[in-house]
């Protein structure tokens, strides 16, 4: 009989755990297209999400002692959608094949060992491998989307934003990690001697050094340092990797302000050049009261990332490629790379204003913006924003060299969003007018409005809203025009 409860015990906590974790919405709006033509019942969607831990599970062995070794594991085995799949209609859920080509639902494994070492008061030794290269600087004003990723299981992922930053060249190596009194070492090492070749040290050689201070503290001021080697050496495939690191960061703060710099600089000591041997970024705050300044430069900051895209037709190849790092993506970066942010809040002073002036890539495009909010009326907020621009024979610049030869030309933008909760409804409305300053002298002129309510109909989201209305003036080819009109309903459990 206390089998029979206990087993009922389980089964109940693992039904509450599927309903928690189990969402959907279904939605659909009448309205019509000014750019299409199309009208009618044009915005209908469904979508379920559903990310359930079948079974969880961790263990730990700690040895007693003054010196003991320890080891902790976890896991998991999960079935999820992704953070982005869709359902239409009543269907069964298809399980990933083989090759993951029947992307609407996933079964998965998940197995980690999260610590192995051997270790004693103040210190460690841990078996897992060397850490990443340390990463003290990011910028605080620049940030890029990720699109249509995919999570470590292969599911689908939302799009989310990332700090523009350099990264330090470090290629890790199997080791180990070592910590005393906080300080940590790191120590990687494969090599590969053969008698019959004519045998070199560095040759088929992976050495990976790791080294952080902890973080000091001398009456507020903080200090911390970082240091990283690595090299990887292959005669074969001639993919020699020799690069240094170094990693700092200083700050100060009290009651009143608090201000920090922080940098990471790689030296690639395969190149001959300086301006290719050496990178680094730099990151500084200050914050006092109503004010805050942040600056970034990098000389080559990553600006972008892309998941590596499956063909149409893929080869086996290509996919197991895939599938050992689903992950992966395609990077670019941005060279010179400078911006610096200042942001005034004069609720300090009772004045219900926020200022914020941004010069983004000022060396390149010189992406210069002002943006003011307003909130003097309850529950009513009014932001007002303007910027210049550059950009270079009708591209946007990359952030590199400003050569002579190309034609830069500037573009402004000014824009303007209002918003009021009446509480039962929340009104909104904006605007926004540009024009690029070349021969055409083009203007283009976007516009939105509307009005939703969750207190009409209990447990619904009535919606009224003109959206997609880019360009009112019809001057860009590639641009929604007039936008649609559609009113909705959706639902979500």
């Amino acid at each position: 009989m206390k089998k029979t409860i206990a087993i009922l015990l389980v089964a109940i906590l693992a039904v509450s755990s599927v309903f928690a974790a189990f969402s959907g919405e279904a939605s659909l709006g009448f309205g019509g297209n000014f750019d299409d033509g199309t009208y009618g019942f044009i915005d209908s969607a469904t979508k379920i999400k559903f990310d359930i831990d079948l079974a969880t599970a961790s263990a730990e062995q700690i040895a007693d002692g003054d010196v003991y070794a320890s080891i902790k594991a976890t896991f998991g085995l999960k079935l999820t959608t992704g953070e982005e799949s869709k359902a239409t209609g009543d269907h069964y859920w298809d399980i990933w094949d083989a090759y993951g080509m029947t992307n609407v639902a996933g079964l998965g494994i998940i197995a980690d060992i999260t610590e192995a070492k051997v270790a004693g008061e103040n210190w460690y030794v841990s078996i897992l491998g060397v850490p990443d290269a340390p990463n003290f600087a990011e910028s605080a004003i620049d940030t890029y989307t990720v699109e249509d990723g995919w999570d470590k299981y292969g599911m689908s992922r939302a799009d989310y934003d990332k700090a523009y930053n350099y990264g330090i060249p470090f290629e890790k190596a199997t080791g180990v990690e070592v910590s005393v009194f906080d300080y940590v070492f790191g120590l990687g090492l494969v090599g590969d001697y053969n008698d019959d070749d004519a045998w070199k040290f560095e040759d088929y050689l992976d050495l990976a050094l790791y080294a952080k201070t902890p973080e000091y503290n001398f009456s507020g001021l903080n200090l911390q340092f970082g240091a990283v080697y690595s090299y990887a050496g292959d005669p074969v495939e001639a993919n020699e990797k020799n690069a240094l690191g170094v990693s700092a960061k200083v700050g100060f703060a009290n009651d009143s302000l608090s201000a920090s710099v922080a940098t990471d600089m790689g030296f690639d000591l395969t190149k001959d050049k300086f301006e290719d041997v050496f990178g680094a970024d730099v990151a500084a705050n200050f914050t006092w009261n109503f004010l805050t300044v942040d600056g970034y430069y990098a000389t080559k900051a990553q600006s972008g990332e892309s998941p590596i895209v499956i063909p149409s037709d893929p080869s086996e190849a290509e996919l197991k490629a895939f599938w050992d790092d689903p992950t992966k993506t395609e990077k670019s970066y941005k060279e010179d790379y400078l911006s610096a942010q200042v942001k005034f809040d004069l609720n300090a002073f009772d004045v219900p204003v926020a200022l914020t002036v941004a010069a983004k890539d000022l060396i390149a495009t010189q992406d210069l913006s002002l943006k003011a909010e307003a909130t003097a009326i309850e529950n009513l907020t009014i932001s007002a924003n303007g910027g210049y621009t550059l950009d270079a024979d009708g591209r946007t610049a990359t952030g590199a060299v400003i050569y002579d030869d190309h034609d830069w030309v500037g573009k402004w933008k000014l824009g303007a969003d209002v918003e009021y909760d009446f509480g039962f409804a929340t009104v909104a409305a904006g605007m926004s007018v540009e024009q690029k300053l070349d021969d055409a002298k083009n203007v283009k002129l976007g516009a939105s409005a509307s009005i939703a309510s969750t207190s009409i109909i209990p447990g619904a989201e009535l919606k009224l809203a003109w959206a997609d209305a880019d360009d009112l003036l019809a001057k860009f080819a590639d641009e929604t025009d007039y936008g649609k009109l559609t009113a909705s309903c959706k639902i979500t459990f």
